[in-house]
């Protein structure tokens, strides 16, 4: 992908996938970092995939339990199921 290039997960912003009603619960990186969980990727590859270090992406998993209410990496991925609509990766 060259610089021009807009990655697949700048077109998830969360007021588009809550709404705006909802829109202030998860930023629009948690809701990247979200996204990624419901596909059970590691840390090591959700911070390969957003250009960041792997420590920033536990900083954001512990906020987004936090946030919508779960003990755990799997219970925010059954959430994100019930709760949000993230368009597919291809």
């Amino acid at each position: 992908m060259n610089e021009q290039e807009t990655p697949p997960e700048a077109d998830l912003d969360a007021e588009k996938i809550f709404g705006p009603a909802q829109k202030k619960l998860l930023s629009n990186r948690e809701t990247q970092v979200l996204s990624w969980l419901t596909e059970g990727a590691p840390n090591k590859v959700i911070a390969r995939n957003l250009n960041v270090a792997e420590a920033t992406i536990k900083v954001h998993v512990k906020a987004i339990l936090k946030k919508i209410g779960v003990g755990n990496r799997s219970q925010a991925a059954i959430w994100a199921a019930q709760n949000m609509e993230l368009p597919t990766r291809l």
